[in-house]
């Protein structure tokens, strides 16, 4: 339980606060010691990849839900990967490669499911999605932009 809810505050404060959220604003977000924090992820490295395993486990429920849920949930893995944020969490290179790779899976995911109620051919879905959604992680109208996606890309 604390697991997944320092992983939630976290991509909550990362949205809110990019690469600035710190593990002292997590801290007093979660109402918790950075000693107990730290005694669940033993690092800010391990706590980064406790974010992408959480990510990359609910990802497909995410996809049987809704197309919206799972716009929301591929924009929050894209933001993270892509601003910043995994420097900010002391990936090595080899860490970062990995999870960028994953996003191929998390894009043939979505296609699977979504792909067929898209305009255009599947490239051009991917390069749509992966130049938009991290920017859309970080805004304040993040929903209202990803129904404004879904409505111009999937008629929807």
């Amino acid at each position: 339980m604390d697991k997944e809810r320092i992983i939630q505050i976290t991509i909550n404060g990362i949205r809110k606060q990019g690469a600035s959220f710190s593990i002292d604003r997590l801290s007093l977000e979660a109402k918790m010691s950075k000693k107990t924090i730290y005694g669940i992820f033993s690092s800010k490295t391990e706590l980064g990849k406790g974010i992408f395993e959480y990510l990359l486990v609910s990802f497909p429920s995410s996809c049987g839900v809704s197309l919206h849920e799972s716009l929301k949930a591929y924009s929050t893995f894209l933001g993270i990967a892509q601003n910043g944020i995994l420097d900010r969490l002391g990936f090595s290179n080899e860490e970062r490669d990995y999870l960028l790779s994953q996003k191929d899976k998390m894009f043939d995911l979505f296609y699977s499911f979504f792909g067929k109620r898209a305009d255009g051919p599947k490239e051009s879905l991917r390069f749509v999605l992966e130049s938009s959604l991290p920017r859309v992680f970080t805004m304040d109208s993040s929903d209202e932009t990803l129904f404004g996606i879904q409505k111009v890309i999937f008629h929807e």
